[in-house]
């Protein structure tokens, strides 16, 4: 029987706790961007890029941004499903953000992994993080052009205005899905 006291048992329940955190950020951060344009969005977001694609990822989600790392395939998964890795004594399941639009290709040496919290750990592979974006608009527009490929991809959950460039918000709880299928 393990003690209240016991660090471990401690350690454990607080890790827990924080991922149920984490997973309630990403709902309430979801509910935000549900409630359509105008308005900024709270916070600070990464501007990602994935085979030459950009797309914003909420930072507050973000755990690490860490080197791309060997992945242990996962049988039956989803083509977005790179693999599994152990990060910080947890397992992470790898998915690839350009094979969401569609694009097959294997990521560069070079490559980074965004560690995503909540309550299934995943990473989304990315080719480059290029800077931190504040309090994006979120805009009406986005199912044309080139946007229509994250339009259809089930992970962007609407579009924002950064300069003169609209860009997808990527949802942490679409990728927790796959994640979660994958896994």
């Amino acid at each position: 029987m393990v003690s209240a006291a016991d660090p471990s048992s401690r350690r454990e329940s607080l890790r827990r706790r924080l991922a149920e955190l984490e997973g309630e950020l990403a709902q309430v951060h979801d509910a935000l961007v549900s409630l359509g344009a105008g308005e900024p969005l709270p916070g600070l977001y990464l501007l990602a890029e994935a085979a030459g694609r950009r797309a914003l990822i909420p930072a507050a989600m973000a755990q690490e941004i860490v080197r791309l790392v060997a992945f242990a395939p996962v049988p039956g998964s989803r083509p977005e499903v790179l693999g599994s890795f152990l990060w910080r004594g947890q397992p992470v399941v790898a998915l690839d953000l350009a094979s969401f639009l569609g694009v097959e290709r294997e990521p560069s040496l070079d490559a980074h992994v965004v560690i995503l919290g909540g309550s299934r750990s995943c990473g989304i592979v990315v080719d480059a993080v290029r800077t931190l974006i504040e309090s994006p608009v979120m805009v009406e527009r986005g199912g044309e052009g080139g946007l229509a490929d994250w339009s259809r991809s089930g992970i962007a959950a609407g579009f924002c205005r950064v300069g003169e460039e609209i860009l997808p918000l990527v949802t942490i709880q679409a990728l927790a899905r796959v994640a979660g299928e994958g896994g």
